[in-house]
């Protein structure tokens, strides 16, 4: 069973509160992507309560290549495993980009927690647009 969160009912108040079965395991996996989505489009030191909230700007690491996209390997794990608790063992891999495309894919998985079983996402970050997440 999985409750909507209050900003979930803002958004769309026409859905159930609460979800069961396989509705239950399809909300759950939308409003972790959701969560991550706010996570990966946000920059550091942009939220004053949390600065370490977020992703270093990507424009800044694209022109340190190879190096940056193990950097941001490592700043997308620690910002999942820190701000999406309901994902555990989070593991992130870069994937092959097209030649001369500035957009950074990466490949995540984890486990979502008490038993909802395992997440696979394709993340797209590119320093003029918000994080994509498939």
């Amino acid at each position: 069973m999985v409750v909507r969160t209050l900003l979930a009912r803002i958004r769309k108040p026409q859905a159930p509160l609460v979800a069961s079965g396989g509705a239950a395991a399809s909300a759950l996996r939308e409003s972790i992507l959701d969560n991550v989505r706010r996570i990966l489009s946000t920059r550091r030191g942009t939220l004053l309560l949390r600065p370490d909230f977020g992703l270093p700007p990507v424009g800044d690491l694209v022109r340190a290549f190879p190096e940056a996209t193990r950097e941001l390997e490592r700043a997308l794990q620690q910002a999942l495993a820190r701000y999406e608790p309901r994902l555990s063992r989070v593991t992130v891999r870069a994937q092959p980009g097209e030649p001369g495309d500035p957009v950074l894919r990466f490949e995540v998985s984890a486990t979502v927690a008490d038993g909802g079983g395992a997440l696979r996402f394709e993340t797209r970050l590119s320093p003029v647009r918000a994080a994509e997440v498939r």
